[in-house]
């Protein structure tokens, strides 16, 4: 059993739509960044929206899943209020973020309804970023023309800044918050595929056709991270979800693997000619033009394609070895970046590397209180991942297309962790606050499966005897 504790018994079970709030919060999230909107805004309407969701609710329960995300949450929150962490009112609204989102996950219960909602509307939010990076990078003058002049300062200075070095426009002031949604849009259909028999074609299609659209705004948005990170949580989930019979059709899609490459080629030529593909191009030439420079080139040198991250990976880790126990302080490594850095580069206040600097900000002891419960979420994944695995046709389809969705997001953001500082982002929270509920939500599901099994294997006997 899942379950190690209950919480406050209510009224008679009503609908749970706290996922969905919360799915439709990121969606329209880019609203507060690109519009100046004040965050506090949406932050306090999540708070009264889910106080009139959970009010007179049957039962709240504390199971395993959410035990380890509390305690994940309560060392956060003791490093960002320690004396030396960073005090400004970037953490503090860092840590009130991080905590509202927390108590989603503490009131949160699998409702179907609510589920096939929120899916709906990530994949609508990835359909929509995906074609206005489309249109406005083909019609650039309209974007400058009719839109630029609306947004904020912030976004404005983003799009300034980075568009002229080979990215799209900026989505909630930056490029990384589009690229979740695109994420979390494709393990959503991958989860979907799982679950589709191979005579729902067109339901198949148009699952695969989410997929590609979630890629294709990836690729176009001109970031490297997360499209290698992507890459790398597909990769393993497919591994797990793997079948080893080989059928009629499944040797039928290997013959179609061919016509697959032929299509992704042409689509990236097509994108190659637009002008999609500026920043992969220009990381292939730094790599094949290096010549014999040797490694160090491509790593902070001449040929340098790492955008300046092998400079703060150096002075975090000198950073660590100054205090290795307990750290510099949470938030404290920006006040260690070079001014000509910042010149060169941009704002930019983190590592680019969530590990390198848990070490060098809460040191040894910190990083290993943060990586204990996070490993162990992703353990909790993995192993259910591999138990549908076995009797995948048989559980209910929200089963595979919530684990494959937690499952895909935790590796995502286990990867990307060491190239971005995803954690250190409000928006990172809300993207993992999802994975922890879609975990939650999947083990609800297979528990009410297995002890439903159980009953009926209990009462056959009883029959039988």
């Amino acid at each position: 059993m899942n379950w190690i504790g209950l919480g406050i018994a209510g009224k008679a079970d009503r609908r749970n739509n706290s996922f969905f709030i919360l799915s439709l919060f990121v969606a329209t999230y880019f609203i507060y960044t690109d519009l100046g909107v004040r965050q506090v805004i949406g932050y306090a309407a999540l708070c009264a929206l889910l106080i009139l969701d959970v009010w007179g609710k049957s039962t709240v329960r504390i199971t395993r899943t959410k035990g380890i995300y509390m305690f994940l949450i309560s060392v956060t929150v003791v490093f960002l209020t320690l004396p030396n962490a960073k005090h400004d009112s970037d953490s503090i609204s860092y840590l009130i973020a991080m905590v509202i989102l927390f108590v989603y996950v503490i009131f949160s219960s699998y409702d179907k309804n609510a589920v096939r909602a929120s899916f709906s509307v990530i994949g609508a939010a990835s359909v929509a970023f995906m074609l206005a990076t489309l249109f406005f990078s083909i019609f650039p003058d309209v974007y400058k023309s009719f839109f630029y002049p609306l947004l904020s300062e912030a976004t404005q200075a983003e799009a300034d800044t980075y568009m002229a070095k080979g990215y799209s426009i900026p989505i909630a002031g930056g490029y990384t918050y589009a690229n979740y949604v695109f994420a979390l849009s494709f393990l959503i259909s991958l989860g979907r595929l799982y679950t589709l028999s191979p005579e729902k074609t067109r339901a198949r299609a148009g699952a695969a056709v989410m997929a590609l659209v979630a890629v294709a705004g990836m690729v176009m948005t001109g970031r490297r991270s997360e499209l290698i990170s992507l890459a790398a949580a597909f990769v393993i989930v497919a591994f797990v979800y793997r079948k080893r019979s080989l059928t009629v059709r499944k040797l039928a899609g290997i013959l179609l693997l061919p016509l697959t490459v032929v299509f992704i080629v042409l689509l990236l030529y097509f994108f190659g000619r637009m002008g999609f593909l500026s920043r992969y191009v220009t990381t292939l030439e730094k790599i094949f033009t290096s010549g014999g420079k040797g490694l160090e080139a491509l790593l902070g040198g001449e040929s340098d394609i790492t955008s300046g991250r092998m400079e703060l990976w150096v002075i975090a880790f000198g950073l660590f070895l100054g205090a290795p126990i307990f750290g510099i302080g949470f938030f404290g490594f920006k006040d260690y970046i070079p001014s000509a850095f910042i010149l060169e580069h941009g704002d930019v206040s983190n590592v680019h590397n969530d590990y390198l600097q848990h070490l060098c900000e809460t040191g040894l002891l910190g990083t290993a209180l943060w990586l204990v419960p996070t490993v162990w979420l992703l353990y909790t994944a993995f192993r259910q991942a591999a138990r549908i695995r076995k009797v995948r046709d048989k559980l209910p389809p929200d089963v595979v297309m919530l684990n494959v969705a937690a499952l895909g997001m935790q590796l995502f953001f286990a990867v990307l962790g060491f190239l971005d500082p995803c954690f250190y982002a409000r928006k990172y929270w809300m993207f993992y606050t999802i994975a922890i509920m879609c975990l939650e939500f999947s083990l609800q599901l297979e528990n009410t499966y297995t002890e439903g099994e159980r009953s009926d294997a209990d009462a056959s006997r009883s029959s039988e005897c």
